[in-house]
């Protein structure tokens, strides 16, 4: 008689284990799903409200051309921020989007640990219409501006050199020429003929 019921309480005691043991593995895989950024997949996006986050993997990552991965928040389907990251887990960029898919805002990492080194205001790279402001240095004073007709062909560069805005014949990399004054630009100063 004894034998059964030591039987039956080491079953019990198996079963109640199993269980537990089960409600622990499952409660453990759910903080880690919800807590680990890699669970952000593309066919399950994480809300706050009506707002959807995702992130995704890219499918080919060229060394230095395309984001190792990118963070997309939208709201009702509309994208409007994105960052991108590359293979050394490091944010790269930054942009605010408008609702037909044009950057309004993007902002480039620094060398520097959490610094920034780049803001573009209006028209990029592949949405060029309009106007583009760019603050060379990220001090908060745009410093150079390119101006776009409707079809993305460039009208005109300019920069900001002594409180006013100047056309320039040739812009590019803190360079800008206009007739033969040659002008470089310093990140303490702004616009300074060369």
């Amino acid at each position: 008689m004894r034998k059964g019921k030591v039987s039956l309480v080491i079953i019990v005691t198996l079963l109640i284990g199993i269980v537990i043991g089960f409600a622990i593995a499952l409660s453990i895989g759910v903080v880690f799903h919800h807590l680990e950024p890699d669970t952000l997949l593309t066919d399950r996006p994480k809300t706050f409200g009506d707002i959807e986050i995702w992130a995704l993997k890219s499918e080919n990552n060229k060394e230095d051309e395309d984001p190792y991965k990118t963070l997309i928040m939208k709201k009702t389907e509309i994208p409007f921020f994105y960052a991108a990251q590359n293979k050394d887990g490091k944010v790269t960029e930054i942009a605010i989007v408008g609702e037909n898919n044009s950057i309004r805002l993007s902002i480039k990492s620094s060398e520097e640990t959490g610094g920034w080194k780049t803001a573009i205001y209006g028209c990029t790279k592949g949405y060029t219409k309009g106007e583009q402001y760019v603050d060379i240095d990220f001090d908060g004073q745009f410093d150079a501006k390119n101006i776009f007709d409707n079809q993305g062909e460039l009208l005109s560069k300019w920069i900001y050199s002594d409180g006013i805005w100047q056309k320039v014949d040739y812009l590019d990399d803190g360079k800008a020429i206009l007739g033969q004054t040659r002008y470089v630009f310093d990140a303490n100063s702004g616009w300074r003929e060369d």
